[in-house]
């Protein structure tokens, strides 16, 4: 086994070895060619990140991508950053990549994994590996990582999902929830009816798909800026980046852009990424008009009785120990932040001021 890095220059040679190895493994959407390739294309210094692919007798059978950053945290402790799957910049790691891992690792165990990362080619003090998927590598063998480095899990979160089998097979979707659950969402039902019927209309154009994303950019902001939040969408290269991802994904059928609406009043609007039969839900503007309805609950809702009725497999709510896709989902996955430090003194120190600061947190709290 050796590796090969490379540079972005040939996005051509890049698609290569990545799609060929794309074609025997079962990658989430987050490591499909088509949000690669714009991800490239959209980064502002491709110079900082390399593709690694892993060959066994000259055939490439694995790969990943590598940023490589400075990291600054507190204004006092730095050092030299890896990224798995990520630039290193924080505008463009916004974008949320979820279900990370080695693309092919199916390929590989633990001990290669651990050879593959002693012989990167640079020197670093932390190698970030954010959103692992747990069932694969290297998020299935966190526990086996290299022992020579601190291993560190930033985060560790339930990925919500919905089996659309269930689905299918249940008479009525509110049949799955919980009783608390199906009394809220039979009472918003009840109420927006009073409008009009609940509408459900799922973009079949590019253009159309551009306005219902505009709505729910909208949307989004607003009810993110009433809570002092600035949204998902108040940085140029996110809202551009996705506007370009919808132009250029739309005809292959990867993207899928709802509105949901009862008479005139618009429910919410959701944007989901459709890859091998699943749904990954990833944004959504909703219209939070009173307290009597749940026009999330309902917005999701029918997206998942229609991606059901499509026949997809999941419908996934990606990572968050949210309330909404606890209530919904009917299994979960995880996911984990995880970061790799060489064993310098000021990691050691920063890890143990931020377990003291947790403590008094907790002591706090308890009082």
């Amino acid at each position: 086994m050796n590796t090969e890095v490379m540079d972005l220059s040939d996005v051509g040679r890049i698609e290569h070895v990545w799609t060929g190895i794309a074609g025997r493994s079962n990658e989430p959407y987050f490591l499909s060619w088509g949000w690669i390739e714009h991800w490239i294309r959209s980064l502002p210094n491709r110079d900082c990140v390399r593709l690694v692919a892993v060959r066994r007798e000259s055939e490439p059978v694995a790969a990943f991508f590598v940023g490589q950053s400075r990291v600054v945290r507190h204004k006092v402790f730095t050092g030299r950053g890896l990224f798995m799957n990520a630039s290193g910049n924080p505008v463009v790691d916004a974008l949320c990549l979820e279900y990370n891992g080695i693309l092919g690792g199916g390929s590989l165990d633990c001990a290669a994994f651990n050879e593959i990362i002693a012989g990167l080619p640079w020197e670093w003090d932390e190698f970030f590996l954010p959103a692992l998927d747990r069932s694969v590598m290297p998020g299935k063998c966190i526990d086996g990582m290299n022992t020579s480095c601190r291993l560190v899990i930033e985060k560790d979160v339930p990925s919500y999902y919905v089996d659309l089998e269930m689905v299918r097979q249940s008479e009525d979707f509110n049949l799955l929830l919980s009783k608390s659950t199906r009394q809220n969402v039979v009472r918003s039902y009840k109420t927006y009816r009073q409008t009009g019927p609940v509408i459900f209309e799922c973009a079949t154009t590019i253009d159309r798909a551009c306005e219902i994303y505009d709505e729910l950019v909208e949307l989004h902001q607003k009810a993110w800026r009433a809570r002092g939040e600035p949204g998902a969408f108040a940085t140029g290269f996110f809202m551009e980046f996705h506007r370009g991802l919808i132009r250029k994904r739309f005809d292959s059928g990867e993207i899928q852009l709802s509105r949901i609406s009862a008479g005139d009043v618009v429910i919410g609007c959701i944007y989901n990424f459709v890859y091998k039969g699943k749904v990954f839900f990833y944004q959504s503007g909703i219209n939070y008009t009173s307290n009597k309805v749940r026009p999330g609950f309902v917005s999701l809702i029918e997206a998942i009785k229609y991606n059901a009725g499509l026949g997809h497999s999941v419908f996934d709510f990606l990572g968050g120990a949210v309330d909404y896709k606890k209530s919904l989902g009917t299994h979960s996955n995880r996911l984990t932040w995880v970061k790799l430090q060489k064993k310098h003194m000021r990691y050691a120190v920063e890890n143990r001021l931020r377990e003291i600061k947790h403590f008094i947190k907790r002591k706090t709290v308890a009082a």
